[in-house]
C-alpha cells in the first residue's frame, strides 16, 4: 500500500506581507479550481469560509498602505530591519560548534539574548521598535561586544542599527492615528488570515493520514501546490543569507 502524502513543510511566518496575500489567494483559487465539495464538511467549508471573508479585508489594508508613499516605506523599512534582525540571529550558527572555544562560549552568550527577542518581528511596531533598541543597548555593553568581536559579526550588528534607526525615522514622520492604522491594519488581519488556515491545515494533515475520504487527501493536494512553490521562494532566499553568513564564517578562520 502505497504511503500517504503529508503536509509540505513551509513557515508562512516568513512569507513577505504581498507574498502571503498571494498564497492565501492562490490557495482559495486552486480550491475554487478543484471544485472541491466541502459543503458536508462542517469544520472544513468553516475554515476556508473565515479565509474567504478575511482576505479580502488584508487585500484592501495592503492596498491603502501602497496607496500611501509614506506607509508603503514604513512598510519596506520593517521588512529591512525584520531582515537584518534575522541576517543577525543567523550569523552566529556556524559557531554552535566550532572548535575553538572562546568561539563557542561567544556563540552560546548570543543565541541566549538573541532567544529572549525571537518574537520580536511578530508584534506591533511600536513593541518591536522597543524590543529592537533594548537588544540593540544590550549589544552594546562590554560582554556581548567582545562576543560579538570573536564571531566577527560587526557588520550585522551595525546593518540592523541602520535599518532600526531608519525605519524610527519613517515612523516619527506619520501621525501618530495613522501610524496605528497602519500597525493595525497589516499585522492583525494578516494573523485573521494565518490563524483558520493553520487551524485547516493541521486538520486535512491529520485526517488525511486517519481518513480515506477523498476530500481530505484533495484538500491535502490543493495545500500543497501552493506551500510547494512559497517554500522554494523562501528556500532560495535563505540560501543568499547562508551565503553571507558563509562568507563570514570564511573570512574569521
Amino acid at each position: 500500500m502505497p504511503a500517504k502524502q503529508t503536509l509540505l513543510n513551509l513557515k508562512t511566518s516568513s512569507l513577505r506581507y504581498a507574498e502571503f496575500s498571494q498564497f492565501i489567494a492562490r490557495f482559495l483559487d486552486d480550491v475554487e479550481k478543484e471544485n472541491l465539495d466541502v459543503k458536508k464538511e462542517e469544520i472544513l467549508s468553516n475554515l476556508l469560509g473565515q479565509l474567504k471573508t478575511n482576505l479580502p479585508a488584508y487585500q484592501a489594508s495592503l492596498g491603502q498602505v501602497r496607496a500611501s508613499e509614506k506607509s508603503s516605506t514604513i512598510i519596506e523599512a520593517d521588512q529591512l530591519r525584520d531582515e537584518d534582525f534575522q541576517a543577525l540571529r543567523e550569523a552566529i550558527k556556524p559557531y554552535r560548534n566550532s572548535r575553538r572555544e572562546n568561539e563557542k562560549a561567544a556563540y552560546k552568550t548570543l543565541d541566549l539574548l538573541f532567544d529572549q527577542y525571537k518574537k520580536a518581528t511578530k508584534v506591533s511596531y511600536e513593541e518591536e521598535t522597543a524590543l529592537l533598541n533594548s537588544l540593540l543597548e544590550k549589544l552594546r555593553k562590554a560582554e556581548y561586544q567582545s562576543a560579538i568581536e570573536t564571531l566577527g559579526i560587526g557588520r550585522f550588528m551595525n546593518n540592523l542599527t541602520e535599518s532600526q534607526a531608519a525605519f524610527e525615522k519613517v515612523f516619527s514622520d506619520r501621525s501618530q492615528e495613522k501610524l496605528a492604522k497602519v500597525s493595525f491594519d497589516t499585522k492583525q488581519l494578516r494573523k485573521d488570515l494565518a490563524v483558520p488556515y493553520q487551524q485547516l491545515s493541521d486538520y486535512v494533515a491529520i485526517l488525511a493520514q486517519l481518513k480515506e475520504d477523498a476530500i481530505y487527501q484533495k484538500t491535502l493536494s490543493v495545500l500543497n501546490n501552493s506551500r510547494k512553490y512559497y517554500a522554494d521562494v523562501l528556500a532560495r532566499r535563505k540560501g543568499k543569507d547562508k551565503k553571507e553568513a558563509k562568507k563570514v564564517e570564511t573570512e574569521t578562520e
